[in-house]
This record gives C-alpha cells, sequence and structure tokens, in this order.
C-alpha cells in the first residue's frame, strides 16, 4: 500500500470524523481538534517511522489527505520543510 492510500486509510479509520463512512477526497477538509491531531501525529509517526518536529509544521500540514501525504513524503526523504 503507497502513502497515500495508507493515510486515507488511517483518516478514515481514525473515527476522528463522524461524519465520514468513506475514504476521505484527496483535497477534501479535514477538521482537526487540537487531542485528534496529536493523536494522529503519533500515529503518523509510529506507521511511517518518522520524526515530525513541532516546530516547524502547522495546521496547513494536515489541512487535507493530500497535504498529509506531502508532508509524509518529504519527511521521508530527509528534506526540510
Amino acid at each position: 500500500m503507497d502513502i497515500k492510500q495508507q493515510v486515507k486509510q488511517m483518516v478514515k479509520e481514525s473515527q476522528l470524523f463522524a461524519d465520514m463512512e468513506q475514504e476521505p477526497l484527496e483535497d477534501e477538509e479535514l477538521h482537526w481538534d487540537s487531542m485528534s491531531l496529536i493523536w494522529f501525529i503519533s500515529r503518523l509517526e509510529t506507521t511511517f517511522s518518522i520524526e515530525l518536529d513541532y516546530r516547524t509544521i502547522d495546521l496547513e500540514h494536515f489541512r487535507t489527505p493530500r497535504a498529509i501525504v506531502l508532508l509524509v513524503e518529504h519527511v521521508c526523504k530527509g528534506a526540510p520543510l
């Protein structure tokens, strides 16, 4: 499974978005509360064996599934944000 599919599946399976019955569209806006976002970041770090620097990421990196995928791909490559 590629990163895009994994991220979309993680969002759906998280059950953080009660009205989401299917995988989110790539550009579907996600509305996070602070605790849910922290939990999701922890899952991303564990799933992809990455460390996200809280000083360089912001809510825009989690606005849509596409933005999350780009963030993960960037960090996996070791590229600065």
